[in-house]
């Protein structure tokens, strides 16, 4: 039993995108199907969106960071980030946004940017309290989304 659970946790950690949407024609990359405990750890929707509020305050505040966002609906893209994220973690939202390469057509996104990124995203969470755990299980998810945006 005790293995089971084991492989379950490292099956989430090494999960890859899959296309979890019933639009079909998004694809958002998903961490444990069936086990909603990460969810749960960021206090749902609502925490996840509070999450994205500070991640959101966090790269305003980066001069690196800030052009990607500056003209940007910020209400609405933490709302599609928050959907994203819920999607990811088995809440049973809907996302309705653009697709990653739709999302950041025409930027240029270097590994420093996607890197201050990810830290801004870990501040966030240390901020608003989520679990290591529950920060690690993301991320490991998230990862390997530069991927998509190198290519452009």
């Amino acid at each position: 039993m005790m293995r089971l659970k084991r492989l379950g946790v490292m099956a989430c950690l090494l999960c890859s995108p899959l296309s979890v949407m019933a639009d079909a024609q998004r694809e958002i990359p998903l961490c444990c199907q069936g086990d909603n405990r990460v969810f749960l750890a960021f206090g749902e929707r609502e925490g996840i969106q509070q999450v994205m509020q500070v991640f959101m305050r966090k790269l305003m505040a980066d001069e690196r960071m800030r052009p990607f966002f500056q003209d940007s609906d910020r209400a609405k893209l933490v709302e599609h980030l928050t959907d994203q994220l819920c999607v990811v973690m088995g809440g049973g939202c809907q996302y309705q946004g653009r697709t990653m390469a739709e999302s950041h057509q025409g930027q240029v996104i270097k590994r420093e940017h996607f890197n201050a990124l990810v830290a801004h995203l870990q501040s966030a969470m240390d901020e608003r309290q989520i679990p290591t755990q529950a920060q690690h299980k993301v991320l490991a998810v998230l990862a390997p989304m530069y991927r998509q945006l190198e290519t452009q």
